[in-house]
């Protein structure tokens, strides 16, 4: 049986070292533009209600690389710019993740979705410590498990 959780996690931060365009920011405005952009994804997560987890999948990415989109757009201070780009790579990837869990799904290929889902839930979990240890605060990004 399928069970969808939406995890408070700091994935979508990540995206922020991208570049874009705009003047790099300062360590308060970062942390507040990056929140800003959460906090709006974190609304749109919580209207995410439906249990399907192929039908949540497509809503929470879809949710998420217009966060990304978003927060592209913001340049980091320096200080901040690497770590950003690890941040970037776990975000791709869990998105990534979800996405091949939901084509699994629709093959029914139930195993290798659960694996997908998994491996989603291990690199969320990784960006939340990484975001954690610099002070950002968290946007919200699925974590799907088999039960």
């Amino acid at each position: 049986m399928w069970r969808l959780a939406v995890a408070s996690t700091s994935i979508a931060v990540a995206l922020v070292a991208c570049g874009g365009g705009g003047s790099q920011l300062s360590a308060r405005e970062y942390v507040r533009a990056t929140s800003t952009v959460c906090e709006r994804a974190n609304r749109a997560i919580a209207r995410v209600t439906t249990t399907d987890p192929t039908k949540a999948s497509v809503r929470i990415v879809t949710i998420h690389r217009q966060t990304v989109n978003d927060l592209r757009d913001l340049r980091p201070p320096k200080s901040s710019e690497a770590t950003a780009r690890v941040w970037i790579g776990l975000v791709d990837q869990a998105l990534d993740e979800l996405d091949e869990m939901r084509a699994a799904l629709r093959a029914g290929r139930d195993r290798a979705a659960g694996d997908y889902a998994d491996k989603a839930a291990t690199l969320a979990a990784r960006a939340r410590e990484v975001a954690s240890d610099h002070g950002i605060t968290p946007c919200r990004v699925p974590e799907v498990t088999v039960s």
